[in-house]
C-alpha cells in the first residue's frame, strides 16, 4: 500500500473519493472535500495499490501543533473485508510519526459501533464523549498516543467499557461469544463493513 497526496485534479482520485463518500452515511460531496482542503491545516491522502492505479482508501485530517484530528477515513467499498482499514491505520501512523505530533484523534458517531470496534482493536483509547461534533448524535472520542498501540494487558473488563480514560478492546464494547454469527478465526475488519468519519467511517 502506498500513500499518495490527494489531487483534486486527478480524475482517478476524484472518482474514487466520490465513490467512497457515496458509500457511507453522512458522506461528503467532492466539493466539500475541495473546499476543506483550501485551508492549509487540512490534508488528504489516498492509499493506493503498488501500481498506483487503484485507490483502496482515503483519509482527510486536520493538523494541529501536537496532534492530528482525522475527519474522513473510508475504505473503498470494492475492497472491503480485506484488512485494508488496518493497513491504512499503520500507514497513517508511519506518515505522521516523523512530525511533532503526540497523538491521533478521531470522533466516532455513537451509532457507528463498527468503527468503535475497529479503533479499539487497533489499540486506540476511548477518552470521552462529545455532544458537539455532530448535530444529530453524540460522539465517542478516540485517541492513540505516540502512534503506538496500547498493550493488550492494560485493557479493561467489559463492565468498565464506558469509562473515559480506559483502554478498550473489542470485547469491552461487544462480547463476540454472544453472537452466533461471529467467527473468531475470521480475518474480520469492522471498518470494512461500515465506513463513515466522522462517519468517515466514524
Amino acid at each position: 500500500m502506498i500513500p499518495v497526496k490527494f489531487d483534486p485534479v486527478n480524475p482517478l482520485h476524484r472518482a474514487a473519493v466520490l465513490r467512497m463518500e457515496s458509500s457511507v452515511p453522512h458522506g461528503w460531496p467532492v466539493s466539500n472535500v475541495i473546499a476543506t482542503l483550501l485551508h492549509e491545516e487540512f490534508h488528504a491522502w489516498c492509499f493506493m495499490n503498488e501500481d498506483q492505479d487503484v485507490v483502496l482508501a482515503w483519509v482527510l485530517f486536520e493538523s494541529a501543533t501536537d496532534f492530528a484530528k482525522i475527519h474522513r477515513f473510508i475504505v473503498h467499498p470494492e475492497y472491503l473485508r480485506e484488512g485494508i482499514g488496518a493497513e491504512v491505520c499503520t500507514e497513517l501512523q508511519k506518515l505522521l510519526k516523523p512530525e511533532p505530533r503526540r497523538k491521533l484523534q478521531m470522533f466516532v458517531r455513537e451509532t457507528n459501533l463498527n468503527m468503535q470496534l475497529f479503533l479499539a482493536a487497533q489499540g486506540w483509547l476511548f477518552v470521552r464523549f462529545d455532544e458537539n461534533e455532530f448535530e444529530s448524535e453524540p460522539a465517542y472520542v478516540f485517541e492513540i498516543y505516540d502512534m503506538d498501540p496500547w498493550p493488550a494487558e492494560e485493557r479493561i473488563p467489559a463492565k468498565q467499557a464506558n469509562t473515559p480514560g480506559r483502554k478498550l478492546k473489542p470485547e469491552d464494547l461487544w462480547d463476540p461469544s454472544e453472537d452466533e454469527f461471529f467467527d473468531a478465526e475470521d480475518d474480520w475488519d469492522p471498518l470494512d463493513l461500515f465506513s463513515d468519519e466522522g462517519d468517515q467511517n466514524p
